[in-house]
């Protein structure tokens, strides 16, 4: 075997290599604020080496954007096992690591909140954040998974936080809703475990 046929052996095998960074590109660099009247559909993820596949919907401060913060950004969106058919998603909050704009996709992505861990929903699942301002996830069937029971209160909108607080804020930019006060099995730093909560540990 000549050493051009070794080098052009050499390119293709590392071409067939994990990458381990993506641009952040889904539909577009992620906000972290969105409006009434939006829907997301559980599909289209991108895809962690040897951890999971994810739908990213809002997307904290990024080190990039905020030079205090370490590598890594609080997203919310779907998650699931890394399998063919991913039928076995979590709506949730989680970590990502990022550098200069971009995921770095070798790293595990470590979830800190979870609004429907004990019902997992299907490809195509849906959330929304309806006009009178109840966040809802509903199952591919339209069955209803989970909400956040807000509806008539005002809400204007959603958002997450740098330190991943996932807000429902009212016209007065005032909390509604939020994350924090609803914990699963997990605190992050600026979270507080408030009277009457609990953690439970996942099964």
């Amino acid at each position: 075997m000549g050493p051009a046929v070794l080098f052009f052996l050499v390119l293709v095998a590392a071409s067939l290599l994990p990458s381990t960074a993506q641009p952040w590109r889904y539909p577009h660099y992620p906000n972290n604020t969105t409006n009434l009247s939006t829907v997301w559909t559980n599909n289209g993820k991108f895809s962690f080496y040897n951890s999971s596949a994810v739908r990213p919907i809002l997307q904290g401060l990024s080190p990039e954007q905020d030079p205090e913060l370490p590598g890594f950004a609080f997203v919310a969106g779907f998650i699931c096992p890394l399998t063919p058919t991913c039928d076995m998603s979590l709506f949730a909050i989680f970590i990502v690591h990022v550098y200069a704009g971009i995921l770095e996709r070798f790293y595990p992505v470590q979830v800190v909140w979870c609004a429907n861990r004990a019902s997992p929903v299907g490809e195509n699942a849906t959330l929304e954040l309806t006009t009178d301002g109840n966040l809802v996830l509903r199952d591919a069937d339209g069955s209803h998974v989970w909400s956040s029971n807000t509806s008539g209160q005002s809400v204007a909108g959603m958002l997450i936080t740098k330190i991943g607080n996932l807000v429902l804020f009212d016209h007065k930019n005032a909390t509604v809703w939020q994350s924090f006060d609803h914990p699963t099995d997990t605190l992050v730093l600026g979270q507080s475990l408030q009277e009457g909560t609990r953690l439970i540990a996942s099964t």
